[in-house]
């Protein structure tokens, strides 16, 4: 299944975090964590329209591809936009921190010339080496 989310430099593991003034412990800033929750919900929404309950030991795979916007500058890295949605995947399949599954994260493509940007994942459960998309 593919999600496609809006590019926000807030997104990036770089800029999502910002620091607790009382504790200076590391938090989520408030756009990423919005973001974080859009996304969640959609692959809730896939997961309890399709059915799907994960067994143990089983892989999920998400492939992103990314489309930045053009600008000047240093360009978006896309390893950057993964950590934030594999987090959110993960919550929304209910898995936490336990270990019982494996999360796959890859960038299948980056471009940098998209009008607005746009980052689409695919999400995919004991999937092959390569998608159709990719072949």
């Amino acid at each position: 299944m593919f999600f496609s989310m809006p590019y926000l430099p807030e997104v990036s593991v770089n800029h999502s975090h910002t620091r607790n003034r009382h504790t200076g412990r590391p938090i989520l800033k408030h756009e990423a964590q919005v973001w974080k929750n859009v996304l969640r919900q959609k692959v809730t929404c896939w997961i309890d329209e399709k059915n799907i309950r994960l067994q143990p030991e089983q892989t999920v795979t998400i492939r992103l591809d990314a489309r930045f916007p053009k600008r000047p500058g240093q360009k978006p890295d896309g390893d950057n936009f993964l950590k934030l949605a594999q987090d959110s995947i993960a919550e929304a399949f209910g898995v936490g921190q336990r270990g019982d599954y494996r999360f796959l994260a890859q960038v299948v493509s980056v471009s940098h010339d998209d009008p607005e940007g746009e980052l689409i994942y695919e999400v995919l459960i004991n999937a092959q080496e390569k998608s159709p998309q990719a072949a």
